[in-house]
Formats: C-alpha cells, structure tokens, sequence
C-alpha cells in the first residue's frame, strides 16, 4: 500500500496515518485517500487556471521584459518548490502554494487545507532545511511551532543545518537527532501551519508569524542561500 500511496504524491507523515487507519478502520483509510486525492485534483485545477493566466499574460502584445511587468506570482519562486518537491516528494504541498498563488492573483487567498499545511512544514524542513552547507554566522537553534500542536527544532552550525520534531513545545529531540547539538534555543516562531507554508516559500513575511527571541537569526535565516 506505501508504495501505491507514494504514486500517488501522498507525503510520508499521511501515508503513516493511512497505513495505521487501514489496519483498525478500513473505511476510514478510504475516506482518507478520498479527501487527499480530491484536494489534488482541485489544487490541480487552480494550478491549470495559474498556468493559463501566465501564458495570457506572456503571450499578450505588451512587452514583459521584467517580473515586476506580471501581475501574476513571481516566477523565480517556482525553481525553490520545483526542488524540494523532487527531493521531498509532497506533491499536494507544492500544488497547495500553486493554488495559493492562483488565489493571489486574484486578490483572494485563502487558508491552506490544515492537514496538506502540516504534512509541508515537516517535508520542508526535512528536506529543504537540510544541507551540509556551512552556516556562515555563529550556531543558533530556531524552534518552530504551530498551533495545531506539532513542534520542530532546527539547528544552525558549521557543518550545515538540520531539523528534528519535538514531542512538545521547549522539549528536548530524541538523543539521536540532539547527539553533540545545543538545546539553548536562539529564536523561535510561531503560528498556523496555513500561515507556515507561505512564510517557508518566501509568499508572505516573515513577520506574519509570532517570533521571540534574537531576531537576527531570523533574518539571516530568510536571507541565507545554501546553494549560494
């Protein structure tokens, strides 16, 4: 079943919930898949309506010769959803901010579906937020919290950067993901996993979350290209 789930661009963290439901409510799992695939095929939609508005916009007599000509999102966001989604393999987050950027255009952007939202913070920072990229400032820990309950711990450091899921707020990572790291969190940011999601993939401010602590390390944090 895994592996059917994951043809399906289902993210890992649902496919664990599915499996799990399959094994004690068989009916469960299918209403499950059902939700997932109908939020693909309307985030599929949106993605369609965004693509014909930028061919319109592209095709059209005027000259467009820079980003600031489209009214449309910016087109150089798309290379940093194309990436982690290869690495990570959450097509519904991708198609999410998709359809989040079709609703920009037309002035209405609306709350990302909850459990899409969670399941693209984890992937991100699982994925995009680890590199062996040096940090180019001194160490810092950011805590990452969203209301809906879920509590991640990213390590900033020489040898790169790294994330872990904390089982509660403030707590302490399993010994193998804190093995030689600092627990002494520098920053930390908090809000809805919808409102996670934009800020991850530079659509909104960072601002738009509740910060604390030093917010040097969330600018530079913003600022900072490992591929640089």
């Amino acid at each position: 079943m895994v592996a059917w789930l994951r043809r399906l661009g289902m993210p890992p963290a649902r496919i664990q919930r599915v499996c799990a439901a399959a094994e004690t409510d068989r009916s469960d799992a299918a209403h499950s898949i059902a939700e997932y695939w109908q939020q693909v095929e309307t985030d599929t939609a949106a993605r369609r309506e965004l693509a014909d508005f930028l061919i319109a916009e592209l095709s059209a007599t005027r000259s467009v010769t820079t980003q600031a000509t489209l009214s449309g999102p910016p087109a150089c966001r798309e290379s940093s959803i194309s990436s982690c989604t290869a690495v990570s393999g959450s097509a519904a987050a991708a198609s999410a901010v998709h359809t989040y950027d079709a609703q920009l255009t037309v002035g209405d952007p609306q709350p990302l579906p909850q459990e899409v939202a969670l399941d693209g913070v984890e992937d991100f920072l699982f994925t995009c937020c680890a590199t062996t990229s040096p940090w180019p400032h001194e160490p810092a820990v950011v805590d990452y919290h969203v209301t809906e309950g879920r509590y991640w711990r990213l390590w900033l450091f020489a040898d790169g950067e790294r994330a872990a899921r904390l089982p509660t707020s403030g707590a302490a990572p399993t010994a193998a993901a804190s093995e030689g790291d600092s627990d002494a969190v520098d920053s930390s940011a908090q809000g809805t996993a919808s409102d996670f999601v934009p800020v991850l993939y530079d659509r909104i401010p960072v601002d738009s979350l509740k910060l604390e602590g030093d917010r040097r390390v969330i600018d530079r944090l913003a600022a900072w290209d490992p591929d640089a």
